[in-house]
């Protein structure tokens, strides 16, 4: 009956009624969140964009950390600076856990700061060894052509204290009445001979290059050849009785 109460249709107007009335808040909410949405989104992306420059930059410095070690091996480092080289893979594998411990991190998180530092501890202890190892090396090298010049010196001593030798015991031959009548020819060639080993003694005194292998194995070789000469000469002696 009429009066007894709402009717059907006017509940279904208040229903209209209420959905119409929330329409605007609804596309009102979704206006303001939109824009923050967009600006988390450009954000994050700038943040990424940020993550992959800093990994660049920390890769940059891995190289050359990974450069300097080169160095520092090819100069010796391992077998001449063993205290140094060790230090510096020490450095590196603090530099790598640190490295493995933030790629383990959410990638916008990350931070590579000490990653950077450490790798740049590593590279400067990479090249203090390969410092150390170049100077030890120069010290062993400047070692070696003192005792190579040394030895030849040596040598040299030898010959002219054997030439002397010779050339006294020529003489006593060329003195000798028993000595036949072609041992002069004998001994002008030996005199010859002298002449020709005085000159490369000489030679080999005076080179610029004394400290050298070369001359170090020339000067034995003529040493050879002296005393060889002096031997002949003493078999003569005891052959002629003189």
């Amino acid at each position: 009956m009429p009066g007894d109460g709402p009717s059907q249709s006017g509940g279904r107007g208040d229903r209209v009624s209420g959905q119409e009335a929330g329409g605007p808040l609804r596309r009102r909410a979704w206006t303001l969140l939109v824009p923050v949405v967009a600006l988390a989104t450009a954000a994050g992306a700038l943040i990424l964009l940020l993550q992959v420059a800093r990994y660049r930059a920390m890769e940059t410095r891995l190289d050359a950390a990974a450069a300097a070690f080169a160095e520092a091996e090819q100069a010796g480092a391992r077998s001449v600076a063993t205290a140094a080289w060790q230090q510096a893979h020490a450095a590196m594998a603090a530099a790598m856990t640190a490295l493995h411990r933030e790629r383990e991190r959410f990638v916008l998180v990350r931070s590579y700061g000490k990653v950077a530092a450490l790798l740049d501890e590593a590279a400067g202890a990479a090249a203090a060894a390969r410092d150390e190892a170049r100077s030890t090396m120069l010290h062993e090298s400047v070692k070696v052509v003192e005792q190579r010049a040394y030895d030849v010196a040596q040598t040299l001593e030898k010959i002219d204290a054997t030439l002397r030798r010779v050339e006294s015991l020529l003489t006593t031959l060329e003195r000798c009445p028993r000595a036949p009548r072609s041992f002069a020819k004998d001994a002008e060639m030996v005199r010859g001979n002298l002449a020709a080993f005085r000159s490369q003694a000489t030679s080999l005194k005076d080179s610029a290059g004394g400290s050298g292998f070369e001359a170090r194995g020339a000067s034995l070789a003529l040493l050879g050849q002296v005393e060889a000469l002096l031997y002949d000469l003493e078999a003569a002696r005891a052959k002629m009785q003189c």
